[in-house]
């Protein structure tokens, strides 16, 4: 399993248009790409974070091909970023995470 972390700083008052987005783009990808889900998270500082989980990295990289899978949210989520971090490449070697909390 492949997966990417990114971190954003938005735009302050920008902060619900970004969260929708992003929901929306990423049910895109998952539905259209072939990702396995990603979790939005927002940290104290303020900045927000997503760890998107991929079957491999070379469908990861191909994610916009031939374009991106819903370029209006995409876009969206550009225009509510400040900042955008450089995404984190990382390979999984050992995974206790849960689905769901019960």
């Amino acid at each position: 399993m492949f997966v990417v972390l990114y971190r954003w700083r938005v735009k302050q008052g920008k902060e619900d248009d970004f969260r929708d987005a992003w929901h929306r783009a990423t049910e895109a990808i998952y539905k259209q790409r072939g990702s396995l889900g990603s979790r939005l998270m927002h940290a104290p500082d303020g900045d927000f974070y997503a760890l998107a989980q991929w079957p491999t990295r070379d469908l990861w990289l191909n994610r916009n091909q031939p374009a991106e899978a819903d370029p209006t949210e995409s876009q969206r989520m550009r225009n509510a970023i400040e900042y955008a971090y450089p995404p984190v490449e990382l390979v999984v070697e050992d995974d206790l995470l849960r689905d769901k909390c019960t």
